[in-house]
């Protein structure tokens, strides 16, 4: 909901469960006990996601991805007496892994597609916004697909077992959508100080989910 508020995102997949609700269970006697509602979740925009959920940008539904295979198409250097159009340019195929990633998760894969697509239309000599979240190493990477794949409600509860200035500064660049520089103006730390305790909460939330 921060990253989709903020703009800082593009959501796809299907609408989100919808708990936005917080519980407090009051004991009242040793078998019996209270469960009150106590707190809603907002996104930053003031939008409650309490029954209704995150609607995604791009509504992508989990599928079944087969490619269907067609006999080979008469192109036009295959005619007799065709022109050459100079070198040939190698054909590309999908690799293996984006294969199996198709075949095994769609919607991670047209996330993926998305991201390639961006890519393409973006200058390549094109210097990095201080405003874009930066995915300098693998272990940044990976937490993405742990959050995705875990919730993001078990990683809030793993994020309470680290370091509290790992802990923070986590927060301030996943939770809240900041960039390191952001986040490292606002706390107040070199930029070099940010980086390397995200990838050391990165590494230690790894340890903990794999436990």
């Amino acid at each position: 909901g921060a990253l989709q508020d903020r703009r800082r995102a593009v959501i796809m997949g299907t609408r989100s469960f919808g708990k936005g609700s917080v519980q407090t269970i009051l004991p009242v006697s040793d078998t019996r006990a209270v469960k009150l509602t106590t707190a809603l979740y907002y996104t930053p925009d003031g939008r409650s996601i309490q029954a209704e959920g995150i609607v995604p940008d791009i509504v992508v539904e989990r599928a079944e991805v087969k490619s269907v295979e067609s006999e080979r198409r008469t192109k036009e250097a295959d005619l007799q007496g065709s022109l050459s159009g100079g070198d040939p340019v190698d054909a590309q195929s999908e690799s293996e892994s984006l294969t199996e990633l198709r075949n095994s998760d769609n919607q991670l894969y047209e996330a993926l597609t998305l991201l390639r697509g961006i890519n393409l239309l973006t200058p390549e000599a094109a210097p990095i916004a201080e405003n874009e979240i930066e995915l300098e190493s693998e272990e940044e990477e990976s937490f993405i697909v742990l959050h995705t794949r875990r919730g993001s409600e078990r990683v809030r509860e793993l994020m309470g077992e680290l370091p509290p200035d790992q802990a923070q500064i986590l927060a301030k660049v996943y939770m809240e959508g900041k960039s390191h520089s952001e986040a490292a103006a606002e706390l107040d730390l070199p930029l070099g100080t940010v980086k390397s305790r995200v990838r050391l909460a990165i590494q230690k939330l790894q340890a903990l989910m794999e436990a």
